[in-house]
């Protein structure tokens, strides 16, 4: 639903999802990495690794935010919380996004719903 008139969204009906999205930007770059070449590349915040787990857990298809829910931070529940009222809202259909539990959220959506650069239409 729209605010008065001036077309802007309402903060309760993108609150828990603009807080999850800051999250898949940001704390996925907090933990090390390791390279191809088996470097490790040390990323934003080591000290917070313990509490989120590292980058490479990040790639992995399960339990993304396993480390980070399981750390008992207000913040890591407040996590949880959201995605779960986002899977409510949504019915946590099956094959959908919200589907996953919180600690399994889903980084990067499926190749085929990422718009193509400069042409806004999903690869063939």
């Amino acid at each position: 639903m729209r605010h008065k008139v001036i077309g802007l969204p309402r903060h309760a009906d993108v609150c828990f999802a603009a807080f999850v999205g800051g999250f898949e930007l940001t704390v996925p770059r907090f933990g090390q990495r390791t390279l191809e070449d088996g470097s490790i590349l040390p990323d934003l915040a080591e000290h917070l690794v313990e509490a989120v787990g590292t980058g490479d857990d990040f790639a992995k298809s399960e339990d993304r935010y396993k480390e980070f829910i399981a750390s008992g931070l207000p913040l890591a529940k407040a996590l949880e919380e959201c995605w779960e009222h986002m899977r409510t809202e949504t019915g946590a259909l099956t094959g959908s996004v919200s589907e996953a539990a919180a600690k399994d959220a889903p980084g990067q959506p499926p190749a085929e719903d990422i718009p193509q650069h400069h042409t806004g239409k999903p690869p063939p």
